[in-house]
Order: structure tokens, then sequence, then C-alpha cells
């Protein structure tokens, strides 16, 4: 719905990357261009469309909602290929044959571990000053995912899909986790981009139908519905950044929409009510036009809860690296000694 309110001044934290509204909107000029989605209603100043927006620019174009549905298919596909492929290939794969001895499974494992090296050259490429130069960071991000999928591959055809030493054992668990996290991972950010565009696609109707309704109704009633729903777009919008405080945010704003549903429940009765005195409507006209006015603000405040829901599954996903860096530490040393070892003995 629409929030018929003015602030003064009003700065919060918009980004992920901590930055204000103000950053935020300067974003927002760039993707209304590519097709954005923007407030259909011009002369409100605020609404939960343009805060939400500018707390996530980079999920609101339409062409970034295609490519996450895209994207989420992508890694549905390799996952299944990848899977059959290492079926097909354990059922067949005869070590009499593909011992670790013979020069192909030799260099299946040298030119897999040389791939997954190179997939430390997208972390280098986005931390280190004088490689930021050095081409577009997205061709850097799926040359990542590119070897960080042939490499492994190749290496687990180096192993003849045994596990015989503690140290390739270590090895090979955690590239298998190392795999495992980051399918999962890629996987899970490009359904919250889907997702968090397809819930501001739905608070933009809600917005403009309960705006319609709202528009010959001034008073008490309507003050009252602008400011809790500003209150709660506000704790959407002003979720915190610490995985430790979002859990008790998140019940939070559950409690607040569930507030906010049952007082605006009350004050939409309160201006039906008004109408149908001054329109002499029967029950059975006020009682359908309750129904349609609940269900529309019911929808409302879910697609408010559930982008918060949304921000929740973000964080986790940042706090996803925690597992996934520490154990490409492991894999460089354990494969270091693998390859020392072998040589050397």
């Amino acid at each position: 719905m629409m929030l018929f309110f003015r602030f003064a001044k009003q700065e919060a934290v918009g980004t992920e990357e901590g930055a204000s509204f103000s950053a935020g909107s300067a974003k927002m000029n760039g993707s209304q261009q590519a097709g954005a989605l923007t407030p259909a209603t011009p002369p409100l100043e605020f609404s939960a469309v343009k805060l939400l927006s500018d707390r996530y620019p980079s999920f609101i174009a339409r062409a970034n909602e295609a490519r996450s549905k895209s994207e989420s298919r992508i890694v549905l596909i390799v996952l299944l290929f990848i899977s059959a492929l290492m079926l097909a290939a354990w059922a067949v794969w005869d070590p009499r044959y593909f011992h670790s001895d013979s020069d192909l499974v030799y260099n299946m494992g040298l030119f897999g571990g040389i791939m997954m090296l190179v997939t430390l050259l997208y972390a280098m490429r986005k931390r280190i000053r004088l490689m930021r130069k050095l081409g577009e960071l997205s061709y850097w991000y799926y040359l990542h995912l590119t070897m960080g999928v042939l490499g492994p591959v190749l290496i687990i055809f180096h192993s003849s899909f045994t596990m015989k030493s503690l140290n390739s054992s270590v090895s090979m668990i955690a590239m298998l986790c190392i795999i495992a996290s980051g399918i999962f991972g890629r996987y899970v950010y490009t359904r919250i981009g889907y997702r968090v565009h397809s819930h501001l696609l739905a608070i933009r109707d809600t917005e403009e139908r309960l705006a319609r309704a709202m528009e010959n109704f001034q008073g008490k009633e309507t003050d009252a519905i602008r400011k809790s729903l500003t209150v709660l777009t506000m704790l959407v919008v002003n979720m915190p950044q610490s995985l430790f405080h979002l859990p008790a945010r998140f019940f939070a704003l559950r409690a607040r929409a569930a507030k906010c549903y049952v007082d605006g429940i009350g004050h939409i009765s309160a201006m039906l009510k008004q109408r149908a005195q001054e329109e002499d409507w029967d029950k059975l006209t006020y009682h359908a036009e309750f129904a349609r006015e609940k269900r529309l603000f019911r929808e409302h405040i879910n697609a408010l809860v559930k982008i918060g829901q949304l921000h929740f599954y973000e964080r986790l996903l940042v706090g996803w690296r925690i597992f996934h860096v520490p154990l490409i530490f492991i894999l460089v040393i354990s494969g270091l000694v693998h390859v020392f070892a072998v040589h050397w003995y």
C-alpha cells in the first residue's frame, strides 16, 4: 500500500554494502533505464516498492529476474549432468586399465590440480588492486565456476573413485565439500534474486490497488494504517547485517506483521462501515468489500514479510563463505602435501 507520509530527513542503511538509501537511489537511476521495477503512482513520495528497490538495487531489473531463473536452471542441469557422468564412470571404471601409474590417470590429476588452482584467480582478481583492470569480474567468475567443476571431475577420475591414504582422503573430502557448497551457494543466490523481484511485483500491485481503494478516505483510520505499514516496511528495509541479531529481528518482524494485520483489519472495517452508511450498502455488499480489502491487505503484508525472510537467507549465504573459504585452504595444503609425497617417495 502506498505510504502517504513524509520524512524530514530519513536516511537508513540500504544496500548490501551498507550504503545509505541515497546511494541506493543513485544505483536505481541506472536500473530504471534498463527496465527496472518502479512505483507506478508518482504523486506519492515514498512507498514500500521505492524503499525496497533502494535496498535491493541489484535484484529489481527484469533482466536480472530472467537471468536468475535461467541460472538456477543451469545450475540444476550441470548438477544432474555431473552426477550422471560420475555414476556412469564409476559403473564402467576398471582399475586394471585406469591405475594411478598410468600416464592418462596421472595427467588427469595434473590438469585437475591446475584447474583447481586457476579457481583462486577469481578471489585474487577481486581483492588485489593490481588485477582489478584485468577484464570484467563476471568473466573471472564464470572461469571460476567452470574450472571449479571440471577440475574436481578430473581429480575424481585421477583417484579411481578410491581414497587410500589419509592425506588423499582429506583432500578428496575437502574438495567434495567445496563443490557441494559452491553449487548450493550459487543456486540459493539465484533463487533469492528471482524471489525478491517476484515479491516486489506483488508489493507494487497491492500498493496500487490499496491506494485506489483508500483514495476517497481521509482521517485517523487511514493515517493509522499508513503509520503501521511504515513501521513494518522500515523493519524489512533495516534488517541487521549480523547473523547473530537476525533471528531476534526476524521474530520481531513476524510479530509486527501480525499486529499490523490485526490493527489494519480493524481500521479497514471502520472505514468500510462509514462508506456503507454513506452509500446505503446492504450486508452482502459490505462483507464482499471487506473480504476483498482484507485479502489485499494480507497479500501486501505477506509480501513484505517474505522479503524479510529472503534477507535472512541472504545473510545465511554470506555466512556460507565461512564454511566455503577455509576448505579451500585445507584443500590447497593437503593437495601440495599429496603432490610432494607422490614425487618424493
